[in-house]
């Protein structure tokens, strides 16, 4: 680790699907190339490395490329597809460069096909160089046969490392001809191994990334489903034998749909069968039964799919559909996750924020700050808002634009404009939208600096935070922002320990500077000083001594800062400790949520101490239970006595509806049948409710198969029956609903018409 961390440039990636061990004590989220590192990337990809000369025409063309397709801008913050489209550039036709992630896929596969079929000894170099695809393909009909069964069946039961008995099992049902099955995995582009010493026989393979496992999984699926008669052989992997099961792709699609580590695949699915004119079948036949009873993570597999169709006769009428579940969503949730997402089709975007509302209008642009990437027409849209006369909607404005590497010249200019604007809430969002840019221009820049000057302590805060949050400051700069440590305004003092607060290493005289402003006698200064502190990651023993001294601070927002700054050390001393402890029961509900966070992060808790943590379940602040579900959430076990209070928590009237999504997260995915007494009992409607609000952020769905109910989460599918006659359950469910909630496929009203008659 320590080698790595020398090195100027790491990439790090992840696996988009993975059950987590209980209790991490770090969880990080891998947020793909910014823009600045995917033109770095794409320069270093097209220079010789041996004479440091970079193609310049190139990398100019692929520039342009993705300026002119928002969705691969999207899918290219990926490094290995940011790779794979620099290491086939040259394939493209200038007339047909790939639009969508299965387009990419197909000429990437297809120019690694060209490499391997010359390592499997089938052609020679010559030959392959000038084929075309179709002949190619028709050298190694065998072996793609079985690259695709493989990924297909390591994708049904979960495998991405294939031992052995998984691949035996695989070359049975698509037996090679020419060389044997390890020989051929060896030299294969698509696999890797991590152990290349061991025996050729011995070895695990994986493909080099998870996205081209899923890619010829959907490669097989189609397969089967444009044949008539087609059947998916599913394999189920043991280490003592393999059984082979029969399924229709029909009936395979029916029960996995929806199930969250096929999203991907159903996403190349949809692109391979456009490709060959059999899109619109398909998304038909996705809008048949089994339906999702909640609806938005339908309504995501649609937009999803369509993300990968060139043209759908369809094709309007579901974006209108999708436009009007994110206006749903906004009244609702109160919130536009499906907005969020860059695959969200830009006419129904377009079409919702045109709505009249400015409530909705702030909710989706507040969305928008969330997505990498926005189209360039959305941009003008969202820079029109800039001027609008309600405040809240030209922050919201504001944020959506904040931090985009390529934005117009018009619509950056409008956002400089805001830093005058007669509002200080606007002012202080335009300097952090213009603050989350690597480079500005140098009168953007001072501009921002002129800030420091603001009337409004908000505002001066803002500005002091964009220059603490730059990646390298020169030390004059930084000694000059810390010289600030003294100054007579209390608010100048405070913005300042702010900006120092941001970076995790302080040089000691500054770190000096700052613990002396633990006895400021400005509460809010001492604050700020507590909090800069809280990120060093060592501190010496006099300087926690005088963090600890704050816990009995007049001031409840010290308090809060001292006991958050102290909870997040790996290690205190009983009396510390014991000390978080009593402030439980603190006055302060900022204090007490802060005490129940600091003792939640320890691994286990004495029970003494986990049922002070309970009692804060029913504490008069939404803040404060909503900090205790999550601390018992990291419990390894719970009492019947607690699940229940947990449980209560299901008609909790938090506005936010986390502290009920934190309930249902608990009960789901650890204590599957205390859950299913939900059912029959008087908690049914706020489940019901919990499930639905949760499926407009996660991929979350609630089927009735074969007499079978099915939560199907991301990272847990719960299947039970239970003794309820559908009619009686319809009626359940339609109570449970909101009054305005709208049809999520026709085929449910359908249903339901059935059922009632």
């Amino acid at each position: 680790m320590i080698t790595y961390c020398t090195r100027p440039n790491i990439i790090i990636t992840s696996r988009p699907f993975a059950k987590a061990p209980p209790n991490l004590d770090l969880e990080l989220e891998t947020i793909g190339f910014g823009p600045d590192q995917v033109n770095e990337y794409i320069e270093i990809s097209f220079t010789n490395p041996e004479t440091g000369e970079t193609d310049q025409v190139k990398v100019d063309k692929v520039r342009s490329f993705l300026q002119e397709r928002w969705l691969i801008q999207g899918l290219v913050r990926i490094p290995i597809q940011l790779d794979a489209l620099c290491y086939t550039w040259e394939e493209f036709d200038p007339e047909t460069v790939p639009s969508t992630m299965t387009g990419m896929y197909n000429s990437i596969v297809q120019k690694l096909w060209k490499k391997d079929v010359v390592r499997l000894e089938k052609v020679k170099e010559g030959y392959a160089k000038d084929a075309h695809a179709a002949e190619i393909e028709g050298r190694v009909t065998a072996e793609i046969a079985l690259v695709e069964c493989l990924a297909f069946n390591g994708l049904h039961n979960g495998v991405i490392d294939f031992a052995p008995v998984h691949r035996a099992s695989v070359v049975q049902l698509y037996p090679l001809q020419d060389l044997s099955l390890d020989e051929t995995l060896s030299r294969l582009s698509f696999l890797r191994t991590s152990d290349m010493a061991a025996n050729i026989k011995h070895r695990n393979y994986h493909f080099i990334h998870l996205t081209f496992q899923e890619y010829f999984a959907a490669r097989y699926f189609v397969r089967q489903w444009k044949e008539q008669g087609g059947q998916l052989q599913c394999l189920t992997f043991s280490n003592k034998d393999t059984e082979t099961k029969a399924s229709h792709p029909m009936d395979f699609l029916q029960r996995h749909k929806y199930t969250a580590h096929y999203d991907i695949f159903w996403r190349f699915v949809a692109g391979l069968l456009d490709g060959s004119g059999q899109a619109a079948d398909f998304m038909s036949k996705i809008e048949e039964e089994p339906l999702d009873l909640l609806g938005p993570t339908h309504q995501r597999l649609v937009m999803h799919c369509l993300s990968e169709i060139s043209s759908l006769p369809t094709g309007p009428a579901l974006e209108d559909r999708l436009a009007q579940w994110l206006l749903f969503e906004c009244k609702f949730n109160k919130s536009a996750m499906l907005a969020s997402e860059i695959e969200f089709p830009e006419v129904a975007l377009m079409t919702a924020l045109l709505d009249k509302s400015s409530d909705v209008q702030k909710i989706i642009l507040q969305s928008l700050a969330s997505r990498a990437l926005i189209p360039r027409s959305i941009a003008e849209v969202v820079a029109v808002r800039l001027g609008d006369e309600d405040r809240d909607v030209r922050s919201a404005a504001l944020w959506a634009l904040g931090g985009r590497a390529a934005l117009p010249d018009n619509v950056l200019t409008a956002v400089a404009a805001r830093l005058g604007d007669k509002d200080k809430g606007v002012r202080s969002a335009a300097v952090e939208a213009l603050g989350g840019r690597a480079a500005l221009p140098d009168e953007v820049l001072t501009a921002v600096a002129a800030r420091l000057g603001d009337i409004d302590g908000d505002v001066r805060w803002a500005a002091f935070q964009v220059l603490g949050r730059r990646a390298a400051l020169p030390d004059d700069v930084l000694m000059a922002v810390a010289a600030r440590l003294g100054d007579i305004d209390r608010h100048v003092r405070w913005a300042t320990v702010q900006a120092l607060r941001g970076r995790a290493a302080l040089p000691d005289d500054v770190l000096t500077a700052v613990a002396a402003r633990l006895d400021d006698k400005d509460g809010g200064v001492r604050w700020a000083a507590v909090r800069a502190l809280g990120r060093q990651a060592a501190l010496p023993d006099d300087v926690l001594t005088a963090v600890a001294a704050r816990l009995d601070d007049k001031d409840w927002h010290v308090r809060w800062a001292a006991v958050d700054a102290l909870g997040g050390r790996v290690a205190l001393p009983d009396d510390v400790l014991m000390a978080v402890v009593a402030w439980l029961g603190d006055e302060d509900r900022h204090v007490r949520s802060a005490a129940v966070e600091a003792l939640g992060g320890r691994v286990a808790l004495p029970d003494d101490m986990l049922a002070a943590v309970a009692a804060r379940l029913d504490d008069e602040d939404g803040g404060v239970r909503l900090a205790a579900v999550e601390a018992l959430g990291g419990q390894a076990t719970l009492s019947d006595d607690v699940l229940t209070a947990v449980a209560a928590r299901l008609d909790d009237e938090d506005e936010d509806r986390h502290v009920r999504s934190t309930a249902v997260d608990i009960l789901m995915h650890r204590h599957e049948k205390f859950c299913c007494t939900l059912l029959k009992g008087p908690l049914f409607p706020s489940f019901y409710k919990a499930l639905l609000e949760r499926s407009f952020e996660e991929q979350l769905s609630w089927c009735i198969a074969k007499d079978n109910f099915c939560i199907n989460m991301p990272d847990v599918i719960t299947e039970f029956s239970a003794d309820i006659q559908q009619n009686e359950f319809w009626e359940w469910i339609n109570g449970a609903r909101p009054a305005d909630y709208p049809s999520s496929s026709g085929e449910e009203s359908l249903s339901q018409a059935l059922l009632s008659g």
